[in-house]
């Protein structure tokens, strides 16, 4: 039988400033810190929805956390290239923290 377990939120955390062109291209880089460690590997699910002049988007994403540790063990990185002068993107991101074993 597989056990689920959702677990507090985690948290995000910045790995530098977010860098901008003025031709409207971003990027930002991010980790993301668990306030439950767990013994074994767990995973972070992240949604994101990107409302953008050049289109709206869904995508998810998972980062594993290994046992024992509070970071994820890959970055994130939020970018695109919209290439204008004008405008708003809107990234929305909703992280949680899961734990899946067996039992």
């Amino acid at each position: 039988m597989v056990i689920t377990r959702v677990l507090p939120d985690p948290v995000v955390v910045s790995s530098g400033p977010a860098a901008c062109t003025k031709d409207g291209a971003y990027a930002w880089s991010a980790r993301f810190r668990v306030g439950q460690l767990q013994s074994d590997l767990s995973w972070i699910i992240q949604k994101v929805e990107i409302n953008a002049p050049s289109g709206n988007h869904t995508l998810y994403e998972a980062f594993p956390v290994s046992g024992g540790e509070a970071e994820s063990l890959n970055e994130d990185s939020y970018q695109a290239n919209e290439k204008r002068s004008s405008g708003n993107v809107v990234v929305k991101g909703l992280a949680q923290h899961f734990y899946f074993g067996v039992g």
